[in-house]
């Protein structure tokens, strides 16, 4: 069985009653369409359990991607070259993910010995940005929000973070006839 969900958001209760839910086997597969992180107390918690689970494959969203930057830049050692690169940009980026529930994730990320920290730095950097299956005889590509820019014509490695992980998709338009493109929004299923 494949199953997707997205938006987790730090909420490790509502993760573990969908995982008793569902009773997933080995051989089943859990997509998570991203928003692993940040809003909830308990991202680093989410994160550390799917890391245990070789039948989850994770999928980067907006807020792993502005989690990851803002963690490694703030766990960068304190030194003169790292004080020059300290630009307004920077500080502007990761005032911006806070003020978007990265509160919640850098707190629990703070609470993690070191070495944890470095593995789940490592595994947010691994986060897929697309993913293409079949199944039932049905072809799907998974992404957390959308492909911009959309050309039938466009390979979808030619596609950018940004156009993955931030636009949103149109449900009215049929991006490939021959397959459903499928995001998941707040806990409902769209394609």
């Amino acid at each position: 069985m494949i199953y997707c969900v997205s938006d987790i958001h730090g909420d490790y209760r509502r993760y573990r009653e969908l995982l008793d839910r569902l009773s997933p086997g080995a051989q089943d597969t859990l997509y998570v369409l991203g928003d692993v992180v940040d809003r909830g107390p308990d991202s680093m918690r989410v994160l550390l359990h799917m890391m245990r689970c070789s039948n989850i494959r994770p999928l980067v969203g907006n807020h792993e991607y502005m989690a990851l930057r803002c963690l490694r830049f703030l766990t960068e050692e304190i030194t003169e070259e790292s004080l020059a690169a300290l630009t307004g940009d920077r500080l502007q980026e990761v005032a911006i993910w806070r003020s978007q529930g990265g509160d919640a994730t850098l707190e629990s990320f703070r609470r993690l010995p070191p070495g944890a920290r470095d593995d789940v730095l490592r595994y947010l950097g691994e986060f897929e940005l697309y993913e293409e299956l079949e199944t039932a005889g049905q072809r799907y590509v998974l992404v957390h929000a959308g492909l911009g820019g959309f050309s039938p014509d466009r390979p979808l490695d030619d596609y950018t973070l940004p156009e993955l992980i931030w636009t949103r998709t149109d449900y009215s338009a049929v991006c490939f006839p021959s397959a459903r493109l499928t995001c998941i929004l707040t806990g409902r299923r769209r394609t």
